[in-house]
């Protein structure tokens, strides 16, 4: 059975991006698949060496290995991702990619030919995200993490115009649940 591995990149478990990510993880269910969620905001997230440190992004790591898929959700915020994802992304660099012994170079290694899905929503009004690309920079982000680490990208959703929203729209959450679909 596929294993889905949804990771919340906010501490609002009940935002749009949490939404949207439940979607997909519906889809992903849907067809069959094993799904699980994470949020980000649950784990003490630090650069710092210290073992339980370590312990924690082992968890982290070993949940990510065990899943064919992986779906990052953040909002965006300043044309980014979220403090949380970034954090997050960064803490995990050195357990999703190797480096090359004689540059440094970052290659693939352990998440070569996962899966992966990039979610993100703004507060930002439809057009002037189509204008000027204010969500571009959190996929650019995420996108450059996974194929980094040699992933294969399934799709990605963008959510716009979410400021006072409380509920993801009828459509957008289909468009969701058809992405989650695809993660097989």
């Amino acid at each position: 059975m596929t294993k889905v591995l949804g990771i919340l990149g906010t501490s609002n478990k009940f935002g749009i991006t949490a939404q949207m990510l439940q979607a997909v993880l519906a889809g992903a269910k849907s067809d069959g698949c094993d799904v699980e969620m994470i949020c980000l905001a649950d784990y003490p997230l630090e650069m710092n060496p210290s073992k339980e440190h370590n312990q924690i992004l082992d968890q982290l790591h070993h949940k990510m290995l065990a899943s064919e898929c992986l779906i990052f959700a953040t909002p965006t915020y300043w044309k980014d991702v979220s403090g949380l994802m970034k954090q997050f992304l960064d803490c995990m660099r050195s357990r999703m990619v190797r480096f090359g012994k004689k540059d440094g170079e970052m290659l693939p290694d352990l998440y070569a030919k996962k899966k992966y899905i990039l979610l993100t929503n703004c507060y930002t009004k439809t057009l002037e995200n189509c204008i000027t690309g204010v969500t571009d920079s959190t996929f650019i982000v995420m996108d450059r993490v996974c194929t980094t680490a040699g992933m294969e990208l399934v799709g990605e959703a963008v959510t716009t115009n979410t400021f006072a929203m409380k509920e993801l729209p009828d459509w957008k959450h289909a468009e969701c649940v058809n992405l989650g679909k695809k993660s097989k």
